[in-house]
């Protein structure tokens, strides 16, 4: 499962605009679907394998722009980051 979830992040770059936040798997590793709420509409990732204690980004493509809030949730899990107020149409921004 992850035991967490950390940095949510939102990046434009030249209009491509990318949803992130850096998760960890627990000493078992996990399978799991990643949702980002981005101002009201979901994005999904597909299922997502990571090994016991492993570590990394997972993003999303997304259409918002301008201000709103973002969140992410993991499933089965259940972890949660956010809602985090962001600028999505900043090179960066993030909590």
């Amino acid at each position: 499962m992850i035991d967490r979830m950390i940095n949510l992040t939102t990046k434009n770059a030249g209009g491509n605009r990318r949803a992130e936040v850096d998760a960890r798997a627990d000493a078992k590793g996990a399978e799991e679907t990643f949702t980002f709420v981005i101002k009201g509409k979901a994005f999904s990732t597909g299922a997502e394998i990571f090994a016991p204690n492993e570590e990394k980004t997972v993003s999303v493509t997304h259409d918002q722009n301008g201000k709103g809030l973002v969140s992410v949730s993991s499933t089965p899990s259940n972890q949660k980051a956010g809602p985090c107020d962001l600028d999505l149409d900043a090179a960066v921004d993030g909590c």
